[in-house]
């Protein structure tokens, strides 16, 4: 009995940072925006929030981008103008 209880304790708090982790806060607007300039990124703007990710304007190599940054994990990718076609569309005004 003892030893079934030595090993809950670890086990239990494996449990809670996994669940922890999993229920990890959001990004905030200016954390988007230092991680979109850290990465290259200039003149970032438009940042607002889309469901799990953040949508951003900004230049890159003299173009202007327009950029999805996911809002748990930072991962910046391009958003395709289809992608940003179906988004707009899908907006209620």
């Amino acid at each position: 009995m003892k030893r079934s209880i030595q090993f809950m304790g670890p086990a239990l708090v494996f449990s809670a940072l996994l669940a922890t982790s999993a229920l990890a806060a959001d990004l905030t607007k200016d954390q988007v925006k230092a991680k979109l300039e850290a990465a290259g990124y200039t003149n970032v703007s438009g940042i607002h929030k889309e469901k799990n990710h953040f949508d951003a304007k900004a230049m890159k190599d003299g173009k202007e981008v327009m950029l999805d940054v996911d809002a748990k994990s930072g991962a910046i990718t391009p958003e395709s103008e289809e992608a940003e076609a179906r988004e707009h569309k899908d907006k209620k005004y």
